[in-house]
Order: structure tokens, then C-alpha cells, then sequence
């Protein structure tokens, strides 16, 4: 959309409040409150949804000397991206306060390929944790491994917080077990962005998915499937 410089933002805060009314209404009314869906994939494999929302990236001429209609959509689309981080419909124009924002999302962008993901496993089975962390290693994936929630948490609040977590319901741990754990990461703001996978025989599918797990992978698994899994996660 092109508009004058008038109360852009103004405008694009209406575009994302009726946008979410009207999409509201081909949702059932369980799915709107519960604030995703639940996908079954083969294999059994669950994941969360999010509810379809817009994003919506301004830029204006005013600030700056665009050289070509290309320059117009990569920075449009820039300022966009940082829109769909958020939660739910957002938009972000390309104010002062984000240029710091705007400079560290370019930077990540040229070094995501060489990037070495990190993977937490967390599995009471030793003879699994094993197999776990060779066929990830063999990924390319840096990989920890632990049988406790609470050596878990340290791992989390560490330096280097893993990217990804596989985790089984059941854990050595006594006061905390998959369940607990799942959801402590999703309600710490600063922990909610690292993906969860549920790898567990737990027979009820939508809890950990109510818990705040991404993905539900029951046991037994295609080690394959988990692989393509894992890396569709975190690419």
C-alpha cells in the first residue's frame, strides 16, 4: 500500500484489528480461546498452529532516498519481518528507536547458515539419550544431554541456551517432571522462543501441546522423521 505520511501507523493498526475480526470467524470458538490448532501429521505427530495473522512493515520516504523499486520491497519487507516476531497481527515502522533492531536483524541474516544449532535432550533412558545425541551430532547439531529438570534449568540460564529442546514426560526428577518443565520455559519471556519437542509414550497428544510444546512426537519414532523434524524447527 502506498499512503501519504499522515498517521501511517494510525492506518496500520486498523488493518491488523479488522483483519483479526474477520479471520476470527472461520475459526471454531475452542480454537480462538486456545489460541492455535492442533495438526496431526503422519506418524502421529501433533504441532501447534498459530492463528493466520498480518504483519505489516512501514516505511517512509520522508526519512530516507529509495534508489529502486527493489529497495522499496527489501526495506518494506525488513521492517515486516521484525512485525511477524511479534504475537498475533503487528506492525512496525521504520521509527528511530528500531534502527538498532533493524541492524542486528541484517546481521543475523548473513550469518544464519553457518550458524551450529544447539540441542538440549532431555531423556531419563540412557540407551535413547544415546542414540539422540549421535544421530543430532551426526547432524551437525552442538548437543547436551541430561536426565534432570533442575540440571536443565542451569543449562537454560547458562551462556549458551540451547536453540531447541527434545523432552520426555517422565524425568528422575521427583518435584518436576516433562510437564512442569514445559511449561516453566514457555511462561519465562526470555526462554518462550526456544522450540520444544515433546518425545515422549505419554498416550494423551494434546497435553503436551497445552503444556507449550511446539511438537509431539510419540514413541516409538522414525529416527528420520525426527530429523526432518528438528530441522524444519530451526530453519
Amino acid at each position: 500500500m502506498i499512503t501519504r505520511s499522515k498517521n501511517p501507523e494510525k492506518k496500520a493498526e486498523r488493518i491488523c484489528q479488522q483483519f483479526d475480526h474477520i479471520s476470527n470467524r472461520f475459526y471454531p470458538r475452542g480454537d480462538i480461546e486456545r489460541g492455535y490448532l492442533i495438526a496431526t501429521g503422519r506418524g502421529g505427530i501433533r504441532r501447534r498452529i498459530p492463528l493466520i495473522s498480518i504483519a505489516v512493515g512501514i516505511i517512509s520516504s520522508n526519512s530516507r532516498r529509495f534508489q529502486s523499486y527493489v529497495d522499496v520491497l527489501t526495506s518494506s519487507r525488513d521492517y515486516r519481518y521484525l512485525a511477524k516476531k511479534q504475537s498475533g497481527s503487528s506492525w512496525v515502522s521504520d521509527g528511530s528507536l528500531l534502527q538498532e533492531n533493524l541492524s542486528t536483524l541484517n546481521q543475523t541474516e548473513g550469518t544464519v547458515e553457518n550458524k551450529i544449532f544447539r540441542i538440549l535432550v532431555i531423556e531419563p533412558d540412557g540407551a535413547m539419550a544415546c542414540l539422540l545425541q549421535e544421530s543430532l551430532s551426526l547432524e551437525g547439531y552442538f548437543v547436551q544431554v541430561t536426565n534432570s529438570a533442575d540440571e536443565a534449568c542451569e543449562l537454560v540460564h547458562g551462556e549458551s541456551p540451547p536453540d531447541l529442546i527434545l523432552m520426555e514426560s517422565t524425568l528422575a526428577d521427583r518435584q518436576m517432571d516433562g510437564w512442569k518443565l514445559c511449561r516453566y520455559l514457555k511462561d519465562d519471556e526470555k526462554l518462550r522462543h526456544i522450540c520444544l519437542v515433546m518425545v515422549t509414550s505419554h498416550p494423551d497428544q494434546s497435553l503436551a501441546l497445552e503444556a507449550g510444546a511446539d511438537l509431539y512426537l510419540p514413541k516409538p519414532f522414525d529416527m528420520t522423521i525426527l530429523l526432518n523434524e528438528v530441522n524444519l524447527l530451526l530453519h
